[in-house]
């Protein structure tokens, strides 16, 4: 996989994280995102992981660690590839996609994403 990122210089920063989609238990649902933001859309394995994967992103780019997932909020759905978070009172933009079996997210907040698959 390769992200082409058009930038320079970096203004802000930036995390990925890339997972394999495939079934996981009903009860890591709540533990990954709230009532609210599962509302947002349905409980499929790729909503599992593109919820997971965004917010596994945001958490690198503002340097924390998963011990803050649960601060970590989707508060918006723009598209089948691009969502929004809120994560320490700053909104974060994120892109997707998918290949394989797999999906990747990226914070994508002021960046240009053009993904090529190899």
């Amino acid at each position: 996989l390769h992200s082409f990122l058009t930038w320079w210089p970096i203004t802000s920063p930036i995390g990925i994280d890339i997972e394999k989609i495939y079934s996981r238990a009903k009860s890591l649902f709540p533990k990954t995102a709230t009532e609210a933001e599962w509302a947002l859309a349905d409980r499929s394995p790729a909503t599992f992981f593109r919820y997971w994967t965004s917010k596994e992103a945001v958490l690198k780019a503002a340097g924390s660690g998963l011990k803050d997932l649960s601060r970590c909020r989707v508060i918006r759905i723009r598209d089948d590839h691009h969502l929004d978070l809120e994560y320490k009172n700053k909104k974060w933009q994120v892109a997707h996609t998918f290949f394989d079996d797999h999906i990747a997210s990226i914070v994508k907040n002021d960046f240009r994403i053009d993904w090529t698959i190899s």
